[in-house]
């Protein structure tokens, strides 16, 4: 392998890893086997056959009735041939990863296994664009570092945010099981539409760019927020159950 390729190679992996090295930090002081996180990047990875086999299988099912109209193409183009078979197929290995999985016992895992999910689609999607940009790979890594990275990790956040929303309080939040898909998928499919509108009207790309610059920023202010709040939440849990055992050992000495 030259040193050309291991550059490209680095400079695509580099900004998921480092997302996956953020999430196992705010988790540090429960933190997940490592090699569960590895196996959840994996399946991250294994998602890319998954969403090449939903495009295949939604392709007969296209439609040109937006082809006369640059807008209204990325539009659709965005949510039915990118969000829809993306974020299913991300969704399926999360779904695979979880479901028996003994150390997802805290409502934050469910971030730190989407997340690990995320970024190994990430990793191997930024590799394709890296090497599609030829010499010009060293702009589309910075790009991509900055929006399109980022991008898939909020896109993950809110799936796992879901996900332990519903897994651990079914009675409360189980009719809202449908979020945990449908988020991602709107977030993902407004992305890339607006990525779509900037190519379409390039006379107006420098004005739709601050569009997607204010709505990078308000997913990850949002992302930030839920992961503030389910840490929260399993804080107080944690607080209760050692207020609680205290309170047994407490009457059993006494008795």
């Amino acid at each position: 392998m030259t040193p050309y390729v291991l550059i490209i190679i680095f400079c695509a992996i580099l900004p998921a890893f480092l997302l996956v090295a953020f999430i196992y930090y705010k988790d540090r002081n429960h933190p997940e086997p490592l090699s569960m996180m590895v196996k959840g990047v994996w399946y991250g990875i294994m998602s890319i056959a998954l969403t090449i086999l939903f495009s295949a299988l939604l392709a007969p099912f296209q439609t040109t009735i937006f082809n006369g109209n640059g807008v209204l193409k990325g539009i659709y183009t965005a949510f039915y041939n990118a969000a829809l078979p993306e974020e299913t197929a991300k969704l399926i290995m999360l779904w695979l990863l979880l479901k028996n999985n003994p150390y997802f016992d805290e409502r934050f895992d469910g971030i730190v296994y989407a997340v690990c999910v995320g970024m190994g689609f990430a990793g191997i999607e930024n590799i394709q664009y890296l090497f599609a940009s030829g010499d010009a790979f060293l702009g589309t890594a910075v790009t991509r570092a900055i929006f399109a990275v980022p991008g898939h990790y909020a896109f993950a956040v809110m799936m796992g945010f879901f996900y332990s929303l519903v897994h651990f309080d079914k009675e409360k939040y189980g009719k809202y099981k449908w979020l945990i898909w449908f988020i991602p998928f709107m977030m993902h499919g407004i992305y890339d539409s607006i990525c779509f509108a900037m190519e379409a009207l390039p006379g107006a790309a420098n004005i739709i760019a601050i569009g997607l610059y204010y709505f990078c920023y308000k997913m990850q202010k949002i992302c930030m927020n839920r992961i503030e709040l389910i840490q929260t939440q399993d804080k107080n849990i944690e607080d209760i159950k050692i207020f609680t055992e205290a309170m047994k050992r407490n009457i059993d000495n006494n008795y």
